[in-house]
C-alpha cells in the first residue's frame, strides 16, 4: 500500500511520529473523514503492527471474517447497523483488551462513524472501556493513549495528507486511582464514574488535534480559509497548525456578520482560493514544462486506464462521499496491478520484448506525468489569481485577514456597507 498512497497523494506530513513509543501497548485514538482508508493510512505510517476496529455488519460471510481477521480488522457493532449483535461487542472488546495485555497497537476511532464534515462528534466510551479491561487483566500495564488527527487538504486525487500527533497520555493503575481519588485496592473499574471521568481525560488530548467548528453552516467556510492558508504555507510544521486551529476557533466565535462578509470575499477570489505551489513562474519553467509535454502524454497514455476506473467506480458507486478517496485508491491501486500484469502477459504469449521494455517504464512514466500534471494545475492557478487586478486581489486578502485575526469587527461591517 505504500507505493498507492505515494502515488494518490501529493505529499505526506506526520508531526510528532517522533514522540510516539516503538514499543509496549499502546491505544491510538484518531480522527475519522475517510471510511476504511483511515486505518489503512495508519497501518502504512506507523512502524508498528495496528489492528483496528470496522463496523461489524461486513464480517458475515465467514470467508470474509477469515481474510479481514489475517488485516488485523476486529468487528464492533452499533445499534444503528448491527442491533441485533451488539452483545458480540463483549467478544470484541475482550480481544482488543489481549492485544493490549500482549504489548499490541490498537487503534480506535471514538467518534465511531466517518464523515467529512468539519465537526466534533460525540466521544464514545469504547476506547476506555478497553483500557480499563486490559488493566483489570493485567494491573502492571501502562498503556499509552496516542490522539493523531488526520487531516486531506482535499478528499481527491493529489491532494495532501497531514497526520498530527497530540499530547500521549500513559494510563496504568495508580493512573486510574487518582482519577478517582481512590485508596489501593478499592478500585472500580466498570463503575459510571470510572468511565465518565476517564472517557473525559482522552477527549481532552483527543480535541486539540481536530480541525473543527460547532456550526454545520460554517463547515464550507472553515474548508475555504484552510485552503488559502494552503496557497500562502503548503508546508506543514508545528507552527502551520496552530495556525489551523487558530482559523478554527476564530470561524467558530465570529458573529453572523463576520461570517457573511467573510464567505463573500471567499467566493470573489474565485479558483485562486484552492492555492498553488509555485509563487512565481518565469520563461525558463514555462520552456521546460512545454517541451516535457511528449513525456507527459506518453505517460498518461500509458498509465490513464487503472486512474479513470477508479475514478469513474468511486463517481458511480459511492453513495456516501466519505468513501469516495477510499473507493478510487482501492480500486485504482487494484487495477493498475492487474494493468501491468494486463501487458505483462500480452509480452510473454506474444514474445513482444517492446510490451515487456512498456511494462518497466510504466511506473516511472506514470509517476512522472503526476508530477508533471501537478506543476502544469499550479502554474494555472497561478495565472488565474494573477488575471486578477493585482490590487483587488491583495486589498481582499487583507480584509479576509483582518477578518479572521479579528481587527475588524461586526459594527466596522456594518459601516463599511
Amino acid at each position: 500500500m505504500t507505493p498507492a498512497l505515494g502515488w494518490y497523494f501529493r505529499r505526506k506530513f506526520f508531526l510528532g511520529k517522533d514522540r510516539i513509543p516503538v514499543s509496549g501497548p499502546m491505544v491510538i485514538i484518531a480522527s475519522h473523514s475517510a471510511s476504511f482508508l483511515d486505518a489503512i493510512l495508519m497501518g502504512v505510517m506507523m512502524d508498528r503492527p495496528i489492528h483496528f476496529y470496522v463496523r461489524g455488519d461486513i464480517f458475515r460471510r465467514r470467508i470474509v471474517r477469515w481474510i479481514f481477521s489475517q488485516l488485523h480488522m476486529i468487528p464492533v457493532f452499533s445499534a444503528d447497523l448491527a442491533k441485533q449483535d451488539l452483545l458480540r461487542n463483549t467478544e470484541s472488546f475482550d480481544q482488543g483488551s489481549d492485544i493490549l495485555c500482549k504489548g499490541g497497537v490498537l487503534l480506535i476511532f471514538p467518534e465511531g462513524i466517518s464523515r467529512l464534515e468539519r465537526n466534533l462528534m460525540p466521544f464514545r466510551k469504547s476506547p476506555v472501556r478497553i483500557i480499563l479491561q486490559a488493566l483489570q487483566k493485567d494491573k502492571s500495564l501502562n498503556i499509552s493513549v496516542v490522539p493523531i488527527g488526520i487531516n486531506f487538504t482535499k478528499h481527491t486525487f493529489r491532494g495532501d495528507l497531514q497526520l498530527v500527533t497530540g499530547k500521549i497520555m500513559t494510563i496504568d493503575t495508580q493512573f486510574i486511582l487518582g482519577l478517582l481519588k481512590y485508596e489501593e485496592g478499592s478500585i472500580d473499574f466498570y463503575s459510571s464514574r470510572t468511565l465518565s471521568l476517564l472517557t473525559k481525560e482522552l477527549k481532552e488530548i483527543f480535541e486539540p488535534v481536530v480541525l473543527y467548528v460547532e456550526q454545520k453552516t460554517r463547515y464550507t467556510l472553515l474548508d475555504r480559509q484552510l485552503s488559502i492558508l494552503e496557497a500562502e504555507d503548503p508546508g506543514f510544521s508545528d507552527a502551520k497548525f496552530k495556525r489551523q486551529r487558530a482559523i478554527c476557533k476564530r470561524i467558530n466565535e465570529m458573529s453572523e456578520e463576520e461570517s457573511n462578509e467573510l464567505e463573500k470575499l471567499q467566493i470573489s477570489l474565485g479558483d485562486s482560493i484552492k492555492g498553488y505551489y509555485s509563487k512565481t513562474v518565469n520563461i525558463f519553467q514555462l520552456i521546460g514544462l512545454m517541451s516535457t509535454a511528449p513525456l507527459f502524454l506518453s505517460g498518461w497514455i500509458l498509465n490513464f486506464v487503472p486512474y479513470l476506473f477508479g475514478k469513474y467506480m468511486a463517481d458511480t458507486k459511492v453513495t456516501r462521499q466519505d468513501f469516495y478517496t477510499s473507493v478510487q485508491l482501492a480500486v485504482s491501486g487494484v487495477s493498475y496491478i492487474l494493468w501491468l500484469i494486463f501487458w505483462m502477459i500480452n509480452g510473454l504469449v506474444f514474445q513482444y520484448d517492446l510490451l515487456l521494455g512498456m511494462v518497466l517504464i510504466m511506473p516511472f512514466s506514470g509517476w512522472f506525468a503526476m508530477k508533471w500534471k501537478d506543476y502544469f494545475d499550479d502554474i494555472i492557478i497561478f495565472m488565474k489569481s494573477k488575471s486578477l487586478i493585482r490590487s483587488n486581489y491583495a486589498s481582499i486578502l487583507e480584509k479576509m485577514e483582518n477578518i479572521i485575526s479579528g481587527k475588524i469587527k461586526s459594527s466596522e461591517l456594518h459601516s463599511q456597507d
